[in-house]
């Protein structure tokens, strides 16, 4: 019974990591103790992965079921330690960037503002855990204009965002007035602003 929940715990491990491209960014502050939550488990796995081995060497290898799971074990934490973001990188999917603006804050803490080929945009800020906001833009001589897509979106999020003159930063507003961060440093920028 036990060697059945090591491969179901394993397996589950595997997808979550596997999956975390589409719902890491909904965490926000849970991000962390998650991540301490998958590496307690992960060496939970290993431990048991050589109690089973141990037990196997023990009974001389005669229970195969044993052995095929403790197998599959193994390969699933090979992956897990050789790909940690997951097997795909699914980023490569998405449409091209054409602009990319980000700011490094207190404590390594960066937001990033990405504007997509395909008119989407995706804000994502990390600090001590990691937010994500996506939807659509429109642009309007120097000026973006973000539409929120999410459900978490509301009245805090940022509305607008104006290239400056020196085309190097963007200044954030939230219905006319400048919000935090004040602005984001442009890192690419392939948009022909008017």
């Amino acid at each position: 019974m036990f060697k059945s929940r090591l491969l179901l715990v394993t397996l589950s491990l595997f997808l979550l990591i596997n999956t975390q491209y589409f719902w890491e960014g909904m965490l926000g502050g849970f991000a962390i103790p998650l991540t301490l939550v998958f590496a307690i488990t992960f060496l939970v796995l290993v431990f048991q992965v050589f109690r089973q081995i141990y037990l196997s060497v023990r009974e001389r290898f005669r229970d195969k079921q044993r052995i095929y799971r403790v197998g599959l074990v193994i390969v699933l934490l090979i992956l897990v330690v050789l790909r940690p973001f997951g097997l795909i990188d699914y980023r490569v999917f998405e449409s091209e960037n054409v602009l990319v603006a980000e700011r490094e804050g207190v404590a390594n803490c960066m937001t990033t503002l990405m504007l997509k080929e395909s008119g989407r945009f995706k804000m994502r800020s990390v600090c001590f855990g990691v937010d994500e906001e996506t939807g659509t833009y429109t642009i309007n001589k120097d000026t973006v204009k973000l539409k929120y897509s999410s459900l978490r979106s509301n009245e805090e999020n940022i509305q607008y965002a104006v290239l400056d003159s020196t085309k190097t930063s963007l200044k954030f507003k939230k219905s006319g007035e400048y919000t935090f961060p004040f602005f984001l440093n442009v890192k690419i920028n392939k948009i022909k602003f008017h």
